[in-house]
C-alpha cells in the first residue's frame, strides 16, 4: 500500500503499514516504490490515489492499482477479530 496522504493528514491519522510518500514528494522517491510487487495507492479522498496511480503507470509500474477504500471501510477490515480470523484460515 502507497499511501501518499500529506504530512498534515498523517498528523491526524498514520497507517502503520505500508509505505508512505506523500504525493508531492513521489517524484522525488520513486526508488522507493517496488517493482516486484503490487502497489495499491491510498489517499483520504480518491483523487491523489489516482493521479499516484497514473504517475506509477507511467513509469513502468504494471504492478499499480487504486484501493478504492476509504479509512472507515479501511479501519473495520483492520479490527482485531477480522485479522486474527484471516491469520487463523491461512494456517
Amino acid at each position: 500500500m502507497l499511501d501518499v496522504c500529506s504530512d498534515v493528514e498523517t498528523e491526524y491519522i498514520a497507517l502503520p503499514f505500508g509505505l508512505y510518500i506523500p504525493i508531492d514528494e513521489l517524484h522525488n522517491h520513486l526508488y522507493e516504490v517496488p517493482h516486484d510487487k503490487l502497489v495499491g495507492t491510498f489517499c483520504s479522498g480518491g483523487d491523489r490515489a489516482g493521479v499516484s496511480f497514473a504517475f506509477l503507470r507511467t513509469h513502468g509500474y504494471d504492478n499499480a492499482f487504486i484501493l478504492k477504500v476509504t479509512y472507515t471501510e479501511l479501519m473495520k477490515e483492520l479490527l482485531p477479530g477480522k485479522i486474527r480470523k484471516l491469520l487463523q484460515d491461512e494456517v
